[in-house]
């Protein structure tokens, strides 16, 4: 049976599709998308959050993490599921997920000559 460890590793390797179009290429587990993950034998249950709740990638995202677990010894069945009524939000994101994605934003807006919004007060 695949320990604990072994599932978010695996899940570490699935990349959040929208991020994947805009070139951050940031995990599902570093952007805090995995809300739980429940382990019975050689079943598991991942539980996403959702940056939107009509997100059209949750399908991609799904196809990706039962292939990623099923590649785990022991792992027979995989159940994806997004979590009603709650939606992803940043400050899930690990610390080091959020300075990549700021870094990438900055560069990205020196590339288009425009300069970020001041902050409001």
């Amino acid at each position: 049976m695949a320990t604990r460890t072994e599932i978010y590793d695996a899940l570490g390797t699935v990349h959040d599709t929208c991020s994947v179009f805009n070139g951050t290429n940031l995990g599902i587990v570093e952007m805090g998308l995995v809300h739980d993950v429940e382990q019975e034998g050689g079943k598991v249950r991942v539980r996403l959050l959702l940056t939107d709740p009509m997100c059209l990638y949750v399908f991609e995202m799904r196809a990706q993490i039962v292939d990623a677990l099923k590649a785990l010894p022991g792992v027979d069945a995989v159940e994806v599921e997004p979590v009603a009524g709650k939606l992803w939000w940043p400050e899930r994101m690990a610390p080091a997920a959020r300075e990549r994605l700021e870094r990438l934003r900055q560069a990205r807006l020196e590339q288009l000559g425009l300069s970020p919004r001041p902050a409001r007060n």
